[in-house]
């Protein structure tokens, strides 16, 4: 008469583990994503620096050139 009541708590508990530890993955891809999105974000910010750094390297060359070809 026990078996039913005490097999159905066990069930519930399961089920509740579950649904938890699937709320833990979650989180943790939702949290991986996160990180790898900034990552990237900060890579293609330093790529645009140096692109305008290398830029601007490459224009005041130019200047210099042409400056000594005046002279």
């Amino acid at each position: 008469m026990y078996l039913l009541p005490e097999a159905l708590a066990r069930a519930q508990m399961y089920e509740e583990r579950l649904r938890e530890a699937e709320r833990d993955r979650l989180v943790s891809r939702i949290s991986s994503a996160r990180r790898a999105r900034r990552r990237a974000e900060l890579a293609a910010l330093r790529a645009r620096r140096a692109r305008r750094r290398a830029e601007l390297a490459a224009l005041r060359a130019r200047r210099a050139l042409a400056i000594a070809q005046i002279d």
